[in-house]
């Protein structure tokens, strides 16, 4: 029983059965501009693993997997930024509350005359 070593492949352009696997690479290092191009990218993969050899088609498993992944990362990036702007504008809304509180207690006791017990106070 003989171990026969992977086929090398010369650096520079693709052979015929890995052009697809090098276009859908280069179309996801343009997609991280330009997203829409990473689609495309993981149409082409899915789209030419059944025919391709078991060594390419590793390349396009990868392919196929870093795109869910970066997808996966994006949905959660976009998650968090959706409740840190929901946490911001609650913090928002709290320092309104403050500042409307403060000002309807200081304008109550400002008519009625009276000083305010403790100036630096941070309570209301």
């Amino acid at each position: 029983m003989t171990h026969e070593p992977p086929p090398q492949i010369r650096a520079g352009r693709g052979t015929g059965e890995s052009q697809a696997a090098m276009t859908v690479y280069i179309l996801y290092l343009i997609g991280v501009f330009i997203p829409v191009l990473s689609v495309v990218g993981v149409i082409i993969a899915l789209a030419t693993r059944g025919d391709a050899p078991d060594w390419v088609r590793t390349h396009q498993t990868y392919q196929i997997h870093t795109f869910f992944k970066a997808l996966l990362f994006y949905v959660g990036a976009f998650a968090i930024l959706i409740f840190m702007g929901v946490l911001f504008w609650l913090g928002l809304v709290a320092i309104m509350a403050f500042v409307i509180a403060r000002s309807v207690r200081g304008l109550q006791r400002l008519s009625r005359r009276e000083a305010i017990p403790d100036p630096a106070t941070w309570s209301v």
